[in-house]
């Protein structure tokens, strides 16, 4: 008997890989704690601040594709009160609370804001808001939705009637 150099491999049948989308959303909240912090360090620095996405475009005559670079906006999570600065971590719709019912985190002056930034950043990498992660997932609010509906529903106090023929 031959034995071929493929028969020496081990051969399985493919795994199932399972992604966790908490992971995938805790590196979206990372990259956009991230764009704040750009956009942070801009405004300490007294320079214009832009995102720029790229986007690959078709030419409709030639159906030759490029990328174009287009500006895209970015909205900031911190406010100032009379010089005084605030920050508001948001995701998904939703703003994270620190506290219940405060959601608002007091930051004092511009320059503290960076150093929260990264701390921020710092307790997404150690999973410190993967409950805030996942009570942003859609299901769960059609799963409420549907409840809801459920329960109108039943609670209508208006009999039915037999249609009549």
């Amino acid at each position: 008997m031959t034995t071929t150099l493929l028969s020496s491999l081990k051969a399985i049948a493919r795994p199932e890989i399972v992604k966790s989308p908490v992971l995938a959303k805790r590196m979206k909240l990372i990259e956009r704690l991230e764009e704040q912090l750009a956009m942070v360090n801009a405004k300490l620095a007294n320079q214009p601040f832009s995102f720029i996405r790229e986007k690959t475009i078709t030419d409709p005559t030639t159906g030759d594709k490029h990328i174009k670079q287009i500006p895209r906006k970015v909205r900031q999570w911190f406010f100032d009160n009379a010089g005084h600065f605030y920050f508001e971590v948001r995701f998904a719709g939703k703003t994270f609370e620190v506290e219940s019912g405060k959601p608002t985190i007091d930051v004092g002056a511009l320059s503290n804001l960076p150093a929260l930034i990264a701390l921020l950043i710092q307790a997404v990498e150690k999973s410190e808001l993967d409950q805030f992660l996942r009570s942003t997932d859609s299901t769960d609010s059609t799963e409420q939705i549907d409840k809801l509906d459920s329960d109108t529903v039943h609670s209508s106090t208006k009999p039915k009637t037999a249609r009549k023929s």
